[in-house]
């Protein structure tokens, strides 16, 4: 009898051991599934932003007062949320001399935005810049639904904004680029806010100056930033 209860304690103690053997197998071979998926996922997500950012236009320049224009086109088929823009500045060494960084909560898909928004150093040799996406967010643009008229008045540009988008604004902020035989050479820019639907806005945007001159031009485009609803 006695030999018979050991050996069922032995049989029961193998029968257990085996048992945990084999739920900890499956737990590893579940855990190691999980993790591929998670790292084809993140492939597949940087392959979308990738495709996605080749599709925006980027044009730059330095203008006469020495700050950095860059003029954005969305060329994909949808709207671009939280687009973010960072420039890195190097001297003659290639060392890291400044960085800045800004950005759009919604680019519009197929609409120009002229952007000045950059804390450029003092001294610098080259620069790269370089575009990514944030978070997405539940911000609506309406910068197509925004009828623009303007005048040269020989002291400043007026901007007649018309809001057509059926909504009230947030805010609705005009830049103007202003050029010289075709090339850029300063830039305005103004903001207003609670922009009621269907309601005219003035906007009174000064020349642009470099060291207390006005800058010279012979044209302008007038660009519309954001529209954004209100939230």
């Amino acid at each position: 009898m006695f030999l018979k209860t050991i050996k069922f304690i032995i049989l029961t103690v193998i029968i257990v051991t085996l048992s945990l053997l084999l739920t900890g197998c499956q737990d590893k071979k579940e855990i190691t599934a999980s993790s591929n998926n998670d790292k084809v996922q993140n492939e597949y997500k940087n392959k979308k932003e990738d495709e996605i950012l080749q599709n925006i236009e980027l044009k730059d320049f330095i203008l006469e007062d020495d700050t950095l224009l860059v003029v954005l086109k969305n060329k994909n088929d949808f709207d671009v949320k939280t687009l973010w823009i960072e420039v890195i500045f190097y001297d003659n060494e290639n060392k890291v001399v400044g960085t800045s960084k800004t950005g759009f909560k919604v680019l519009k898909s197929n609409i120009e935005s002229a952007i000045n928004d950059f804390d450029v150093p003092s001294r610098f040799n080259s620069y790269k810049i370089e575009l990514s996406l944030g978070e997405n967010n539940s911000y609506e643009t309406y910068t197509d639904k925004i009828k623009i008229d303007s005048n040269n008045t020989g002291e400043k540009i007026v901007v007649i904004a018309e809001n057509n988008s059926g909504n009230n604004l947030n805010d609705l902020s005009i830049s103007i680029v202003y050029y010289r035989e075709g090339i850029p050479v300063g830039f305005s820019e103004e903001t207003q806010y609670d922009i009621e639907k269907d309601k005219i806005s003035y906007f009174n945007i000064l020349y642009p100056y470099n060291d207390f001159e006005r800058v010279d031009f012979d044209e302008y485009k007038v660009f519309v930033n954001s529209a954004y609803g209100q939230y």
